[in-house]
């Protein structure tokens, strides 16, 4: 029988379909103190940006295809056909949050049977494909500043729209607390003015996710960092 609280993985199964949010101070809390659910969460929300990509291809021919010249009477098909795009996008997105809800309960399977077979303490993580594509400049790891000036990244992936960058308190290298989170950014870099520098601890969490013109997430990636000096 599993020793993982029954009410962790209700709360997992709700993140994973969008009925609970992880900034919630409850789901929030329980990410920060419980491993298991902060390792499963990390899993399922890998699982559905990569599900999630999976339409991309067939969106972005349809926007190309409106972007085109219509010839005489074909502004209607195009109007009618990104349409139905648009109102598919909505329940297609709840079946891919469904579908990740169901893989992270075969990962916990595969991670329990694994541990029974081999006999050992911990099974082999999963090797993901692909590359997330974003990479994280700076801040990153020791600082020797008195704060935190400038928050700079890289995308190499797919094109990218926009870029959500969220900041957290650390806890023992893994998100804490929300800071603050600043969505649908342009650049690869962002300045905190003066408020902002003023709620950031000394040792944060940093993650920035890139986003398709559909707000579909492309991944993630996330680091720690420290003001050495303080």
């Amino acid at each position: 029988m599993s020793a993982h609280p029954r009410e962790h993985e209700e709360l997992l199964a709700a993140l994973a379909c969008g009925e609970r949010r992880p900034d919630d101070a409850q789901a929030a809390r329980t990410l920060r103190e419980c491993a298991t659910c902060a390792a499963e969460w990390e899993r399922v929300r890998s699982l559905s940006a990569r599900l999630e990509r999976a339409g991309v291809a067939r969106r972005a021919e349809l926007s190309e295809l409106a972007r085109e010249r219509p010839v005489e009477g074909e502004e209607r098909v195009l109007e009618t056909l990104l349409r139905m795009a648009d109102e598919e996008r909505r329940p297609r997105r709840r079946a891919l949050l469904a579908w990740a809800a169901a893989a992270a309960v075969l990962l916990a399977g595969a991670w329990l049977a694994s541990r029974r077979l081999s006999g050992g303490d911990e099974p082999l993580d999963p090797t993901w494909l692909g590359g997330e594509g974003v990479e994280l400049v700076s801040p990153v790891g020791a600082v020797s500043a008195p704060r935190f000036e400038q928050f700079r990244w890289s995308y190499t992936g797919d094109d990218a729209e926009t870029f959500t960058l969220r900041v957290h308190e650390s806890d023992g290298g893994r998100p804490g607390a929300l800071v603050f989170e600043r969505p649908r950014l342009k650049d690869t870099t962002w300045t905190p003015d003066e408020d902002a520098r003023a709620k950031l601890p000394a040792r944060i969490v940093w993650e920035v996710e890139a986003y398709d013109e559909f707000r579909v997430s492309l991944g993630s990636r996330r680091s720690e960092a420290w003001l050495s000096g303080r």
